[in-house]
């Protein structure tokens, strides 16, 4: 019930196409901040599983919280599963591209 009083809602802030431009160029630049972190989760992951590091920070509390994250080898940054945060980073791509033009 809330998401059809959300897009009963939206027709009637977003009556511009500046309101619509605005919206999406703030979920194009907040989606910056958590391919970082997916791409440092990854890293760290990489970093952890080829031993990269020393063993002092594989035993490490930030060490085993990147051991024990699931999906391994894969960034889920802040989502439950990795396909639903590529899902995400798609649309955005799409939506970057299409305000790009």
């Amino acid at each position: 019930l809330p998401f059809f009083a959300l897009f009963g809602v939206l027709p009637l802030v977003l009556q511009t196409i500046a309101h619509l431009e605005r919206l999406a160029l703030g979920l194009v630049w907040t989606s910056l901040p958590l391919s970082l972190y997916g791409l440092v989760q990854f890293l760290l992951r990489l970093a952890v599983r080829n031993r990269w590091v020393s063993r002092e920070f594989r035993q490490s509390p930030l060490g085993e919280w990147v051991r024990s994250l699931p999906h391994q080898n894969r960034a889920s940054s802040i989502f439950a599963h990795p396909n639903v945060f590529a899902s995400y980073l798609v649309v955005m791509l799409g939506l970057g591209l299409g305000l790009g033009l």
